[in-house]
């Protein structure tokens, strides 16, 4: 599993350091567990694909499938798919509609009643 935490830190492009805090552990315990030195836990774990739901527990736990359930591996701080932000402004205005873009190129849009 070391290896496959690895390779997820590495396709965020992010530290050993800004991993552990994105997933709520410390650089240290991380480091013994990617030395070998202790093994990953169930909290680290879940820790993990609490944080990156796009990754695949199969993958992560087993080395089964892609590391990826869908199209890109989301952070915080570090995207590797371009998504749009979302700014929340504290005046509340009337939604007129929302509109949901699907990975099949479909979409669906609700309007307020």
């Amino acid at each position: 599993m070391q290896s496959r935490i690895e390779q997820l830190i590495n396709e965020l492009g992010i530290s050993h350091k800004d991993f552990a805090q994105q997933i709520g552990m410390s650089a240290a315990t991380l480091c013994h567990i990617m030395s070998g030195r202790n093994k990953p836990s169930l909290e680290l774990v879940t820790n993990i694909l609490s944080k990156f739901p796009n990754v695949s527990s199969d993958w992560l736990l087993f080395g089964h499938g892609v590391m990826q359930k869908s199209r890109g591996i989301t952070s915080p701080e570090t995207s590797i798919v371009n998504e749009p932000q979302v700014i929340y402004r504290s005046e509340m205005k009337p939604v007129d509609h929302i509109t949901v873009f699907y990975d099949d190129n479909t979409y669906c849009t609700f309007y307020a009643k």
